[in-house]
């Protein structure tokens, strides 16, 4: 005997094949799944790194708007000695993340539903491309 697939009508086997407690168990399973996708999105919260920002900001990050400038390679010399003009010497911060840091928006760095962007020492500074080395954090090789 065979069922038609909810999804896509197709005549499928009732049983794929399976035994009885494995088609059991893969039915469970695909009920869990059509609950979990029912379920609403987590609302973004506030990261580590967001907390600092907003600290130092002293708004809710969350409602300043995201302004871009697209620069020249040729300028990216000059931009980078105008924000360590801005930075009055502070230093730099650091972002974890691995690979979903780069691929993330500035918002989402800030406030973001599951990953938390923490502040770790920084090892490298990145404008446009551009990186100058900068040497180990405290403690660290050298």
């Amino acid at each position: 005997m065979s069922q038609k697939d909810e999804r896509t009508g197709a005549s499928v086997p009732e049983n794929h094949g399976m035994d009885p407690d494995q088609s059991a168990f893969v039915e469970s399973f695909r009920q869990f799944l059509d609950r979990i996708n029912r379920l609403p999105a987590s609302p973004p919260r506030l990261t580590p790194l967001g907390e600092v920002v907003e600290r130092h900001m002293g708004v809710d990050v969350t409602t300043v708007p995201l302004v871009t400038e697209d620069l020249a390679p040729l300028r990216l010399v000059d931009a980078d000695v105008a924000m360590a003009e801005l930075s009055g010497g502070v230093a730099p911060l650091g972002v974890t993340g691995r690979h979903e840091r780069v691929k993330e928006s500035l918002p989402e760095l800030l406030s973001h539903p599951w990953t938390r962007y923490t502040l770790p020492a920084v090892d490298d500074v990145r404008l446009g491309g551009a990186g100058r080395q900068l040497p180990p954090a405290s403690g660290g090789p050298r």
